[in-house]
């Protein structure tokens, strides 16, 4: 049996509760994953240029930017996100709007080299315009060196360029010059929750008012409703472990969410946690079931034990896996699951195309982080010796929870967070 599926685009969340409307009849290589602490991640797909409409590509390229994304199979939405990135390859250019690439509420952390107290902050400067059609992505600059005029003009010149997702030339590849086509990336709203800064923390000047320590799950719920305005909130499970809400330096939403998911429960009932964005953009914060979601069965999937047909590929999710044809039942090792024949499930990929899905064991991930940080470094290493420098100081980009932080050597990490804390 072949699952089908259909793609449809919709009015910006941003906007409003999005309407529906176009169904895309023409994307070559839809593909998404899914993942345990994040949910709904990353899609994406190609069109090409329509011989009968020649304008198609450009129009997708300066419309449907932010737009409400559904993939559609078997009677319900099993995918969902927002158009987020486009490249448009045309004539041997390549440009690209993205929403990684604008920041439409600026401010700068300063401190001037004559003055020796903290660091201060600008006013915030805003496009409200992007705010209206995009939604809000927050920005702080860290400047070292800086008085407040000198700050506040740099706050306004990063604006200035950065406060609305227009296109930029990104690359050139002038031997396919005259072969049109645009690359679209699709991703989950679990990543608007990183468009904001955390401000969901108490006083610590105000004993009467929210706790410094609370348990994690009321914290989770808090920062959805200050800092998340693209998500609803979901199932949030009660987690009575304790956690002090406070940050060191100012963090991102998601940053800190899929920290407190992987801090787990209680330690007289130990178990792993998810958090992760679903359907209808509901936030879920819930403990790990150990009874298994899925059954392999001879190379297929099914939903229970005794099942005949298999599951559509399109809604399988993470989840507990149980290999039903592997012999050993005991547990070799202590661990969380209850038989030695199920396995958890951290991402599940699958698209046009595979013949299966691609399901990934966390082990599988924490390895493609690793290789992926040491291409990172030694990209890193090779620009530093064709600058004809032992290190590239980029170090103001920065901050925690930025995928590069691991590259800044601890003198710029200290450097950065002191900034941050106003010790600098």
């Amino acid at each position: 049996m072949t699952a089908t599926r259909v793609l449809r685009l919709s009015t910006p969340v941003a906007m409003g509760e999005p309407t529906p409307g176009t169904v895309i009849k023409n994307a070559v290589g839809w593909s998404r994953t899914i993942r345990r602490v994040g949910g709904f991640w990353r899609g994406k797909f190609t069109l090409y240029q329509d011989p009968q409409n020649p304008g198609n590509l450009l129009k997708f390229f300066y419309e449907y930017l932010g737009h409400h994304f559904e993939e559609i199979s078997a009677g319900g939405v099993t995918w969902e996100g927002m158009i987020y990135e486009m490249d448009y390859a045309n004539n041997g250019i390549l440009r690209r709007r993205s929403l990684d690439l604008f920041w439409d509420r600026v401010w700068a952390k300063y401190k001037s080299e004559r003055s020796q107290s903290e660091a201060l902050d600008t006013e915030i400067a805003e496009n409200l315009a992007s705010q209206a059609r995009y939604g809000i992505r927050e920005e702080m600059l860290l400047l070292d060196g800086y008085d407040l005029e000198d700050a506040e003009s740099e706050r306004d010149t990063f604006l200035a360029e950065h406060g609305f997702p227009a296109p930029w030339v990104v690359g050139t590849d002038l031997r396919n010059a005259g072969k049109s086509r645009l690359d679209v990336v699709v991703q989950g709203y679990v990543h608007t929750a990183n468009w904001l800064f955390v401000t969901a923390l108490p006083d610590p000047d105000d004993p009467s008012g929210d706790p410094l320590m609370d348990d994690i799950s009321n914290w989770v719920r808090e920062i959805l409703e200050a800092d998340c305005p693209f998500l609803k909130i979901g199932s949030i499970q009660e987690n009575t472990r304790q956690k002090r809400k406070v940050l060191p330096v100012p963090q991102r939403a998601f940053d800190v969410l899929s920290g407190l998911a992987r801090a787990g429960s209680i330690a007289e009932a130990p178990a792993p946690w998810r958090f992760h964005v679903g359907v209808d953009r509901r936030a879920n914060y819930v403990s790990i079931s150990t009874e298994p979601e899925y059954f392999v069965r001879r190379g297929e999937i099914y939903t229970s034990a005794g099942a005949r047909t298999s599951v559509s590929p399109w809604k399988i999710k993470p989840a507990v896996f149980r290999d039903t044809d592997y012999p050993a039942r005991k547990l070799e090792v202590d661990t969380w699951l209850d038989d030695g024949r199920d396995f958890y499930v951290g991402e599940v990929e699958y698209g046009d195309g595979y013949a299966n899905p691609l399901i990934k064991t966390e082990l599988f991930l924490e390895s493609e982080i690793l290789a992926e940080q040491l291409r990172a470094d030694a990209v890193q290493k090779e620009t530093a010796k064709a600058q004809g420098g032992e290190h590239v100081d980029t170090w103001h980009k920065f901050r925690p929870g930025h995928p590069k932080w691991g590259n800044l050597t601890a003198k710029e990490q200290k450097q950065i967070e002191d900034l941050m804390e106003g010790k600098g």
